[in-house]
């Protein structure tokens, strides 16, 4: 039997191999070795392969795109398909017809029931998929919920993904790896720490085979640990830069990672240093304290932000600082002060990029409960409002308005651009504008808008000098 999964997605979304994937495929390759496991990218090569079950994963925002493909499978060859993911494991209510199978939570173990079933039998018997915890499908015009799959106790018992992922890595040049699953805190935001409820780690002697296998296979970029909290434990960081050191592999690689503010102190630092981490991501959300409790990110403040970049910055280690805009406590004053912080930070070297997004009410959040409160969204709601960065319904500000805090987010994107010149980020949710004639657009909507006068704010007269600069060219 041949098995396709793929990641729903609009054209190439990311440099990285689909490790999710990986690891489903790396399991069912172990227990099912006459199941034959496809990756593909792109929806018609996966199809031109003949598969006889195809496998979707997808997130909220890429969950329409998911029920297209799967209609049209159904359109054409015609072979069961299964949903996995992110959103279906918080949303399973949302399970659409053209979906022959869900499966919920972590997919290493079920899947491989799963297959089991369905080889014996010869097909889908949906009395014996009940059986199995952690799937869900809809049968006689309801959904089944199978009792939920326990989360692996042990991460280092599941199989790791290696060529399984080899035609991805030929042509990406990104890599990563997931060192821990979860995340310690609970923010109100972040689906993540639903999705698997508590904070697991791999063993320093897994982690440091994954990175052995990478930079024995003549890797030499950066190594992205994907984690949602890299730092979350430092005695397992240091206890993974021991075991790196002992097989001669410090200063093989550099490392990047995600941080948390209120966790940044010297000694991690020293840490980060060694292991060989010069760059890292940190997600401050926002400078105003008033904002970051309304978000419940607990032991988060904007002293604690300012803190965690002056002291990167003194270690040499590279920031790309995460925010959010758009909440429902957020008013134009918070917006501002936010962007002027990060306006000096960046002048002062202490940030090195920095991207934004709008607050975003993923189901499984108390985020989604508050919009579910206000009537934005419904379980039965239109799921293709969350593609393409979110549609203008979902938008939770409530003391500014979205087209209100668009111009002042272009504004300051326009000065931060400016400061750094030459300094054009590829990313469309960068703070730095990434085409040189969007720029010069927004310099003069800013002008005429404001004046030519535009006061004492952090860059207005950078604004100023653009402007004067595109009006010589201009003749006028």
């Amino acid at each position: 039997m041949k098995l396709g999964l793929i990641v729903a997605a609009e054209g190439d979304l990311t440099d990285l191999p689909p490790l999710g994937l990986g690891f489903l495929a790396a399991n069912i390759k172990r227990s099912l070795p006459e199941v034959e496991v496809l990756l593909r990218e792109r929806l018609e090569d996966l199809l031109k392969e003949a598969p006889d079950l195809i496998g979707i994963s997808a997130t909220t925002e890429t969950y329409a795109l998911a029920v297209n493909w799967a209609r049209a499978i159904k359109a054409g060859p015609g072979v069961p398909v299964i949903l996995g993911g992110i959103h279906i494991s918080l949303a399973p209510g949302s399970l659409a017809g053209c979906f022959d199978l869900a499966v919920i939570g972590e997919g290493e173990v079920t899947i491989v029931e799963v297959l089991r079933s369905y080889l014996s039998r010869g097909g889908f018997d949906y009395p014996a998929l009940g059986k199995i915890p952690g799937v869900a499908f809809l049968r006689e015009g309801g959904l089944y919920l199978a009792p939920e799959r326990p989360l692996a106790g042990d991460l280092d018992q599941l199989a790791r993904p290696r060529e399984e992922l080899a035609p991805y890595y030929q042509t990406r040049s990104g890599r990563h790896i997931f060192s821990a699953r979860g995340c310690p805190y609970r923010c109100d935001f972040c689906a993540s720490s639903r999705m698997f409820s508590r904070y697991r780690p791999h063993s320093p002697d897994v982690i440091a085979d994954d990175i052995e296998y990478l930079v024995s296979g003549g890797h030499s970029g950066p190594i992205i640990f994907y984690d949602d909290l890299f730092i979350s434990d430092k005695r397992r960081l240091g206890n993974l830069i021991s075991r790196l050191d002992g097989r001669g592999l410090l200063g093989k690689a550099r490392f990047t990672g995600a941080v948390r503010a209120d966790l940044v102190d010297e000694e991690t630092c020293r840490q980060l240093n060694r292991l060989g981490m010069d760059r890292v991501a940190i997600g401050l959300e926002t400078f105003s304290d008033r904002v970051l409790r309304s978000l419940n990110k607990a032991g988060a403040s904007s002293e604690a932000n300012q803190r965690a970049l002056d002291l990167l910055a003194r270690h040499g280690i590279g920031v790309l600082a995460l925010f959010i805009f758009g909440t429902a406590a957020e008013t134009a004053g918070d917006v501002h002060f936010t962007l002027e912080r990060i306006f000096s930070n960046v002048a002062a070297g202490k940030i090195g990029d920095a991207y934004w997004g709008l607050l975003t009410p993923y189901p499984g959040t108390r985020t989604w409960e508050q919009a579910l409160e206000r009537g934005i969204v419904a379980a039965d709601m239109d799921w293709s409002q969350f593609s393409g960065g979110g549609s203008p319904a979902l938008y939770l500000g409530t003391h500014l308005s979205r087209p209100a805090l668009a111009e002042i987010i272009e504004e300051w994107r326009a000065k931060l651009t400016l400061l750094r010149p030459g300094r054009i980020s590829g990313s469309r949710t960068s703070l730095f504008i990434n085409d040189e004639g969007e720029l010069g657009r927004i310099v003069e909507a800013v002008v005429r808008r404001r004046g030519k006068d535009l006061g004492a704010r952090a860059g207005d007269a950078l604004l100023r000098d653009a402007y004067a600069a595109r009006g010589r060219v201009k003749g006028t």
